[in-house]
């Protein structure tokens, strides 16, 4: 006998939740992918008229399944990926914040926003969150690494 309110997942299902870290990148991916395959299926199909060129008439079909494809997953990744991209700017802003007060007011938003990122960012969290004595509390099971990234200087480093 089911329980009420529990569904078993499937397949894809069980696979999206078990790389719940990972969920930004593959999003990001698919979205980049679905609309690459719909702008060559677009520009190869109507622009540059593949389908009446009996040179590429091997392609017409495979230029069909890009476009149909790709629209179709852009319609739903392409959301998705911008309220993931939106999160990622809002820790981002916070992650280059210098001011205690400020980030003991906008913590929620930011453990919010590294909860939905995955674990690197939510080591970054912590790496601010160290560095300004702010009290980390048992909530993550990461180790603290810089906030800024790779690219830009630290405190320690001159330019």
């Amino acid at each position: 006998m089911a329980r009420q309110g529990t569904a078993r997942r499937g397949p894809f299902g069980r696979w999206w939740d078990s790389r719940s870290d990972q969920h930004f990148q593959i999003i990001a991916y698919s979205t980049i992918i679905s609309v690459a395959c719909l702008v060559w299926g677009f520009v190869f199909l109507f622009v540059l008229g593949g389908y009446s060129d009996p040179e590429v008439e091997h392609l017409v079909p495979w230029s069909w399944l890009a476009f149909v494809g790709g629209l179709v997953v852009a319609f739903f990744a392409a959301p998705e990926f911008f309220v993931y991209w939106g999160q990622r700017q809002i820790l981002e802003d916070i992650l280059l914040l210098d001011s205690r007060p400020e980030i003991l007011r906008r913590h929620k938003e930011a453990e919010d926003a590294a909860d939905m990122l995955g674990k690197s960012y939510q080591a970054r969290l912590m790496g601010l969150y160290k560095a300004h004595n702010v009290n980390i509390g048992k909530r993550y099971k990461v180790e603290p690494i810089s906030p800024l990234s790779p690219l830009l200087p630290t405190r320690d480093e001159s330019p």
